[in-house]
């Protein structure tokens, strides 16, 4: 699997290991900020400021605060920007965008409170996940464009679109985070070539500081969704370097390799998408997110070859629970072969199988449980994907289910389209049947 470490530090991982007790910018576990956000631990650092876990203690739920650093609002225009692109973000009401809940000042330092996404960053998951079924990675570019797109509906561009700026929660919802900020930052905090960014990432006007009209503004996140499409469907980044000079270079010039060239099992349809996504003018990509994803699924559907039917396994001690997962999932995939186990360890046979691809379980079976299943297929390179669902389960149990490579925490009681959405999600299905 290629190396996916970014040039850039990572903005906001919501699995990251737990801060010093106090940060080196003087704020610590406890501090109130606004009066009723308190503090807990930093979850995050990067260029522009640090993330940290919160509790609001007026509706008593976890939020995520993110702090930018003093040495990006230097800039005395800063404020006025950051806080028009602040009401601006404020406007997107998404599933696939972290939402911005509340923003104020500490210390002289604005902050933004935001939704917490308890799981893992898209960079993080791909790490363990190695190179994905070329339906997996458009079923995870489906949430990113439908996310992107709501963003652009709501005037504004990320500019920023990097899998460490993308997070994968429970029910194995993908969400764009880390809003606008690339955007807001262009002048004297921009740093190289007059913005911001990462440069594996960067659209070629970013890069040599090129403004683009309001109407072509979106296209420099198509190009970014470009470079994710190309990563998540051969695991490389379309151009490498010795050097970040090296990298922005080739932005700017250099044409990308075809994806089918890195990959046998990958069709050409996708060569010609994912190519004029990357086009060094904008006005030669595709015009919108949702028009990148729709190029996307009709290469797709292009493919002669069908889909592989699917091989499920629901393991749950619940008689009754166990049938009504049986018809959710039987509704929404009616070609998959479903196999149901009472117990633990019944589950971990059928598991072992050749050809599954999904397991729903429940987290306390008799026997064995859905921990211990996990823990065991951590070490199988050809283990399924694993949503597990409970009724007495929190986010300790998620945060390690997660470290163990599960996809998906799901809490009960359910509804059938909740069930059915994640298995979908998990096999890296469209949402709908």
């Amino acid at each position: 699997m290629a190396d996916r470490k970014s040039a850039d530090t990572a903005e906001f991982s919501a699995d990251a290991e737990i801060a010093d007790a106090k940060s080196a910018d003087g704020f610590a576990p406890g501090v109130l900020v606004d009066g009723k956000y308190a503090l807990s631990r930093e979850i995050g650092r990067g260029a522009m400021g640090q993330v940290w876990l919160a509790l609001d203690k007026a509706l008593d739920r976890d939020v995520a605060i993110k702090l930018l650093g003093a040495q990006v609002t230097a800039d005395p225009s800063f404020r006025g920007r950051f806080v028009t692109e602040a009401r601006a973000m404020a406007k997107v009401r998404h599933e696939n965008v972290v939402s911005i809940h509340a923003f104020g000042e500490l210390d002289g330092q604005p902050y933004f409170v935001m939704e917490f996404v308890p799981g893992r960053s898209l960079s993080d998951w791909l790490a363990t996940a190695g190179v994905l079924a070329p339906d997996e990675a458009l079923g995870i570019l489906r949430q990113i464009c439908s996310g992107v797109h709501a963003i652009h509906r709501a005037g504004a561009v990320h500019r920023d679109l990097k899998p460490a700026n993308i997070l994968i929660g429970p029910g194995f919802r993908v969400a764009v985070a880390d809003l606008g900020l690339a955007r807001m930052l262009q002048g004297k905090a921009s740093g190289a070539f007059g913005t911001a960014g990462t440069p594996d990432y960067m659209a070629p006007e970013q890069i040599l500081g090129q403004q683009l009209a309001p109407a072509l503004a979106p296209r420099t996140d198509v190009y970014q969704l470009g470079v994710l499409a190309f990563e998540l469907f051969t695991g490389q980044l379309p151009f490498t370097g010795s050097s970040v000079m090296e990298v922005l270079a080739q932005h700017t010039s250099a044409t990308p390799p075809s994806p089918s060239s890195l990959r046998d099992d990958l069709s050409t349809a996708f060569d010609g998408v994912i190519l004029a996504a990357l086009s060094k003018a904008p006005m030669d990509r595709p015009a919108s997110a949702m028009e990148f994803l729709q190029a996307l699924q009709n290469a797709r559907t292009s493919v002669a070859a069908p889909m592989r039917a699917q091989r499920i396994v629901i393991a749950d001690d619940d008689a009754e629970f166990l049938e009504f997962a049986r018809c959710a999932v039987a509704d929404a995939l009616p070609q998959a072969t479903l196999i149901l186990a009472r117990d633990g360890a019944e589950a971990y046979r059928a598991i072992q199988d050749p050809g599954c691809d999904l397991a729903l379980l429940d987290l306390d079976m008799p026997e064995m449980s859905a921990m211990e299943i996990v823990a065991a297929l951590a070490s199988e390179p050809a283990a399924p994907r694993v949503v597990v669902m409970t009724a007495v389960g929190g986010a300790a149990d998620w945060k390690v289910l997660a470290g163990l490579g599960a996809d998906a925490f799901l809490l009960k009681p359910l509804t059938a389209e909740t069930l059915a959405t994640a298995a979908r999600r998990s096999l890296g299905l469209s949402v709908d049947p």
